[in-house]
């Protein structure tokens, strides 16, 4: 029997997070049993993450983290069951030394004594961001831990072979196995609104208003002379520290076009029906732009290489950096790149499924290899 202890470490507000972790666990529950993290976690992820085979850590267990409770099981191991701690896929950087003195510690005094137990450590699914020198290396000598360390762009790949990685694999975006279930049959709105929708700053948390300024100003001059120019515009997010970007795009946008603000932090329902129902969605969010493309509506990334090479790298990897406005071109190039796509869209849709299908086949052999 397998048993998948899932350490869930990430951005509770970010329902692109809240994507990858529920396709990661869905995949494992058809292996065996989960048992997630909840202690200090908010009920209504949790919730959302739930399925056959999916156990929340305190229905079982005291202990507040599941490498305490992986700990404990060990001693009771069965020769037939294999024990996997999980690590949660998305972005990974690390800088400076206090990280790097942490990161080895963490190596030491709580994942190879796991190994030398008998369980097995995996990182599936990430995105390899800022690491500097001292910090490449430590996670370099940290990865001859792991059972499996895969990463989710060919970048990435790059960036870890450079530095050594050991047990070091490919594994796509866990967006790509997503199904939405809930499709209307019947859309009310179907294609006649676009939607926008921007994260706040390059990285991190925090409203940087001259990042987005910058974005919005070329995106209203591209939008007004585009032939989406008449459409009705909803702006929205679906991470909660995007709000102020989007409540300044809307304040921005407001005399020059019908426009509404969706006031709101869109979850994994809200966010597809909008989607479904638009015309474009226009982002630079990789899963605003997963999500959207997975409800079969055309999505654009408009964004810089530099400050948005974690979606760049995934689009260059799949051959879709076609539908890309580039921040750095000129408005004129982006208005006639933006009615070429218009003109495509039944194109992009039919590539990007295909994509979907080769990725989510390559995830289900990698996962029925990895958990017989």
């Amino acid at each position: 029997m397998n048993y998948f202890f899932y350490s869930l470490n990430t951005q509770f507000e970010n329902t692109g997070d809240l994507l990858i972790n529920k396709a990661l666990i869905n995949l494992l529950s058809s292996k065996g049993v989960v048992y997630i993290e909840d202690a200090n976690k908010p009920q209504d992820f949790i919730d959302q993450l739930l399925d056959k085979n999916v156990v929340q850590l305190s229905t079982v267990s005291t202990k507040s983290n599941v490498i305490d409770y992986l700990d404990e099981r060990l001693t009771d191991k069965k020769r037939k069951d294999s024990y996997f701690l999980i690590l949660v896929p998305g972005d990974l950087s690390k800088v400076g030394i206090k990280m790097a003195i942490k990161s080895s510690l963490y190596a030491l005094k709580r994942l190879i004594p796991l190994k030398k137990r008998g369980a097995k450590v995996l990182r599936l699914g990430v995105s390899l961001g800022n690491f500097d020198f001292f910090n490449g290396y430590v996670e370099s000598f940290n990865s001859w831990i792991y059972f499996y360390y895969a990463v989710r762009d060919k970048k990435s790949l790059k960036i870890a072979e450079n530095y050594n990685f050991s047990n070091l694999n490919y594994f796509p975006d866990l967006a790509w196995t997503y199904c939405w279930k809930d499709k209307p049959k019947i859309a009310s709105k179907k294609k006649d609104y676009v939607v926008l929708s921007f994260r706040s700053n390059a990285s991190g948390k925090y409203h940087d208003t001259a990042y987005i300024e910058k974005i919005t100003k070329s995106l209203k001059d591209i939008l007004l002379n585009s032939d989406l120019k008449d459409y009705k515009i909803y702006v929205s997010y679906q991470v909660e520290y995007d709000r102020s970007a989007s409540e300044y795009i809307f304040n921005y946008f407001k005399d020059e076009f019908d426009i509404e603000f969706i006031d709101k932090n869109l979850n994994i329902e809200e966010a597809p029906d909008l989607y479904f129902n638009a015309k474009i969605v226009i982002t630079n969010r990789l899963h605003v732009f997963m999500l959207a493309l997975l409800t079969d509506t055309l999505a654009i990334p408009v964004i810089d290489k530099i400050d948005n090479k974690k979606i760049w790298n995934i689009l260059e990897d799949n051959d879709l950096e076609g539908l890309v406005l580039d921040r750095q071109l000129p408005s004129e190039k982006n208005i006639e790149r933006l009615n070429k796509i218009f003109n495509e869209n039944e194109f992009w849709l039919k590539k990007f499924n295909e994509k979907k299908r080769e990725n989510s086949e390559y995830i289900s052999k990698k996962v029925d290899s990895l958990f017989l």
